[in-house]
């Protein structure tokens, strides 16, 4: 799976990001499609937008962890960072992102 955070526009200061005049994209490609949407951030809050998603192609326990992916990110998600891993909560669910 690939997480990837595009930004549009002037990025400037230290401390949280805020989406104030920055557009931020989502885009998400796991082994049964791509989607992608808009994303706005506020504090450690990301909050997703509407998603659009590419053909889906798997079935099985694919599809599954697909819809489970889907439902993660419609929801509010709070964002930490302890070393090289982000940590995002999303109601009861957490996923954790390593640095490659």
């Amino acid at each position: 799976m690939v997480w990837v955070v595009l930004t549009r526009g002037a990025l400037t200061g230290h401390g949280p990001l805020e989406s104030a005049g920055v557009d931020l994209q989502l885009s998400v490609q796991d082994k049964c499609g791509p989607f992608s949407g808009p994303v706005t951030i506020a504090g450690t809050t990301m909050t997703v937008g509407e998603l659009a998603t590419g053909a889906v192609g798997c079935d099985g326990d694919l599809h599954a962890q697909h819809m489970w992916l889907l439902v993660f990110l419609k929801r509010p998600i709070d964002m930490t960072f302890n070393r090289d891993v982000l940590i995002w909560k999303s109601g009861p669910d957490t996923l954790r992102i390593n640095k490659e």
